[in-house]
């Protein structure tokens, strides 16, 4: 019965804690924009969501203070992809 539930289980975590990008996948910006650490193997992205806005985390750390602030993190990540993009045209 354990057996039978477990991909449900899981399948309900990874929803919980948001979907986990796969390596090699392209990303707006090369880093977090919590706490500033760049996406690695040992930072795998993790997409968090607020109001139909997404963005992504490096952690479960940075998912936690995103969850106590989100819009504050979405302002952040709105400005870094708009300075991406200004940086970008020139």
């Amino acid at each position: 019965m354990i057996r039978s539930r477990f991909p449900l289980i899981l399948a309900l975590a990874v929803l919980s804690f948001g979907a986990i990008a796969r390596a090699g996948d392209a990303l707006p910006l090369e880093t977090c924009v919590v706490n500033g650490d760049k996406f690695s193997e040992h930072h795998a992205p993790i997409m968090v969501t607020y109001k139909g806005r997404s963005m992504f985390v490096c952690c479960k750390g940075c998912k936690h203070k995103f969850d106590k602030d989100p819009e504050k993190y979405l302002k952040l990540w709105e400005e870094a992809l708009k300075a991406q993009k200004v940086k970008a045209a020139k």
